[in-house]
């Protein structure tokens, strides 16, 4: 992870039409992506490293960068660990 930094993205209206409704409420969507922060940040540690890193590749399509944070330590620690469990 070059830029210590987690991105959030949404998928496009075409393949969810539920994410074309988001994006057109601030509310909502602020609202919706705060609590996906926490449900993924808790999630993503409780990850085994090489299961976090496996996921990291796989790419994701048909998406659009909304936001970015901070990477937490933990995560940073999993994905750089040297014992690649």
């Amino acid at each position: 992870m070059q830029t210590r930094k987690t991105e959030w993205y949404l998928k496009m209206e075409e393949i969810c039409p539920l994410a074309g409704q988001l994006y057109k409420s601030e509310t909502m969507l602020r609202n919706l992506v705060e609590s996906a922060r926490k449900q993924i940040f808790r999630l993503v540690n409780e990850l085994e490293p090489k299961v976090l890193r496996s996921m990291l590749k796989i790419e994701e399509h048909q998406t659009f960068k909304i936001d970015e944070d901070n990477t937490g330590r933990s995560i940073l620690d999993k994905l750089t660990s040297k014992h690649k469990t």
